[in-house]
């Protein structure tokens, strides 16, 4: 009985590890279009942060970089979304905001 009960345990932590390095359960992909909605709500013109946004913080409107850099300034999704997220979803997104941190110097982090 007791090696079953090992046997459950390890299978478990097998299932989470292989989830964390794989495709995005539902409640991942919540988290991480909570971060998203936020910006998007602020936003006027569509412009859609995706995986993509790093590289054209800096192009946009005043109004709507401040909107971006308030989400990239924080901290908050990385306790959030880290812990349900595939490592390689979170590190990618975790480099994009490392890199669009530079565009928003100077921008008030309040959208």
């Amino acid at each position: 009985m007791r090696l079953n009960t090992i046997a459950a345990v390890l299978l478990v932590a097998a299932i989470t590890s292989a989830q964390r390095e794989g495709f995005p359960t539902e409640e991942c992909s919540n988290c991480l279009n909570s971060i998203e909605k936020p910006v998007q709500e602020c936003i006027k013109t569509g412009f859609s942060i995706g995986f993509d946004f790093a590289d054209e913080v800096s192009t946009l409107p005043a109004d709507e970089k401040k909107c971006v850099c308030a989400e990239v300034l924080s901290s908050k999704w990385v306790n959030a979304c880290r812990s349900i997220c595939p490592v390689r979803m979170t590190d990618s997104l975790y480099k994009k905001f490392e890199t669009a941190k530079p565009q928003c110097a100077g921008v008030s982090a309040q959208p």
